[in-house]
């Protein structure tokens, strides 16, 4: 399985989950370290233009494409289960408190939940303390510019 990360290029091949576990996401409070991908380039996109300021988005963004055993144990949050308010803005702990479990018990290496951006495509997180890590192989880094165009519209 392919996946798919947009990150500032010093930070792109760094798989420990550093950021999140300094800052926190939507599914783990600060403290836990954990690494969100995305199941489509186009999608990655989306996620990083979301969840970072237009001001703060990386000059020098790089895609990070990692391949990730079929074997890799995995488990999925559908959308029917998850809390009520799962996509608030910004994220609460009831997104916290499922994805901080999941880390802690350490029970799969991926989790598949839905974007909030888009409710029909997912992302992946990746459990960086996991048994199976060795089974997430970067397959590809490359510069990913994100086309002025759709900078200049965001600012407007």
């Amino acid at each position: 399985m392919l996946l798919y990360r947009i990150a500032n290029r010093r930070y792109i091949d760094e798989l420990k989950g550093e950021g999140a576990r300094l800052y926190g996401g939507r599914w783990n409070a600060a403290g836990l370290p954990v690494i969100y991908t995305s199941s489509h380039i186009s999608l990655a996109v989306l996620e990083i233009i979301a969840n970072t300021s237009l001001f703060h988005l990386p000059k020098h963004m790089q895609l990070l494409t990692l391949e990730v055993s079929n074997n890799a144990t995995n488990e999925e949050f559908k959308q029917k289960n998850l809390p009520l308010d799962w996509k608030e803005f910004p994220s609460n702990t009831s997104t916290h408190l499922i994805g901080d479990r999941w880390l802690i018990e350490k029970r799969s290496l991926l989790l598949k939940v839905p974007s909030v951006i888009i409710t029909t495509e997912h992302n992946w997180l990746i459990n960086p303390l996991h048994t199976e890590m060795k089974k997430v192989k970067i397959k590809k880094i490359e510069d990913f510019p994100i086309d002025e165009r759709v900078l200049q519209n965001l600012k407007q």
